[in-house]
């Protein structure tokens, strides 16, 4: 993934997840979304400050997950 030049500065990114409302596999596929991002991030040697999530249900028993990560 792309992210912001390493400035000092606390720089946002923002994703979204939708999965399945129920699925016993739900929470180890929004678990591994996150990872995937919060790996990434510290593999080029960025800090992550804050994650923050918030969820909402959509048509056909989905979920919509979105995450924001504060990074430097």
């Amino acid at each position: 993934m792309k992210f912001l030049e390493k400035n000092e500065k606390i720089h946002s990114y923002q994703f979204t997840v939708v999965t399945k409302v129920g699925m016993k596999r739900a929470d180890a596929e929004l678990n591994q979304e996150l990872n995937v991002v919060l790996d990434d991030l510290q593999a080029q040697g960025y800090e992550i400050v804050n994650v923050q999530m918030s969820a909402v249900f959509t048509a056909l028993l989905s979920a919509s997950v979105r995450y924001l990560i504060l990074y430097k």
